[in-house]
Order: structure tokens, then C-alpha cells, then sequence
């Protein structure tokens, strides 16, 4: 089972604005200032994260397509998040 491109965009567009309001909760229920700040910006960070890895995994999916389209089976390598991986197009 796998998921598609638009799938894992709609998803990481989710889990930033998830992570956003989380910040935004711990910064209204957390006591001290330090940790408020602290859990902000650990939260506000991975939102960030998981936001422009959205372009990765749109190039991903884009060579992997090409590389469907011109050759006969092979694979097809990506990057995301800094973790090369491998596609086998001879599973179509």
C-alpha cells in the first residue's frame, strides 16, 4: 500500500498546522516562560521541517514518474529529509 504524491503533500500541510497549534496550546497552558518559549520553538521548527519537505517529496515523485515513463522497469533513487531511498519501478 502506498501513498501518492498529493496525498503526502495534503498530509504535510496537515501535520504543520497540527504542530502550529500545538505551540500555539503549550504556549497558553505551559507555566514558566522558558518552557513556553522552548516548546514553541522546538514545535514551530518541526512545523518548519515538515513544510519544506513538501517540495522533496513533489521532486521525488516527479522523477520517479519520468523515470517510469522512460525506461523498461530499473529504479529510480530520492532524497527526503536527507534519507536516500530507493524505488523499484519493476513493482508497478
Amino acid at each position: 500500500m502506498g501513498i501518492t504524491a498529493k496525498a503526502a503533500e495534503n498530509l504535510a500541510v496537515i501535520v504543520a498546522v497540527a504542530l502550529l497549534l500545538l505551540a500555539a496550546l503549550f504556549a497558553k497552558v505551559l507555566i514558566g516562560n522558558m518552557a513556553k518559549i522552548a516548546a514553541a520553538v522546538l514545535l514551530v521548527a518541526a512545523a518548519v521541517f515538515v513544510w519544506t519537505q513538501r517540495a522533496s517529496l513533489q521532486d521525488c515523485a516527479d522523477k520517479v514518474k519520468a523515470e517510469a515513463q522512460s525506461a523498461i522497469g530499473g529504479k529510480a533513487e530520492c532524497k527526503v529529509s536527507g534519507l536516500k531511498f530507493t524505488v523499484d519501478l519493476d513493482d508497478r
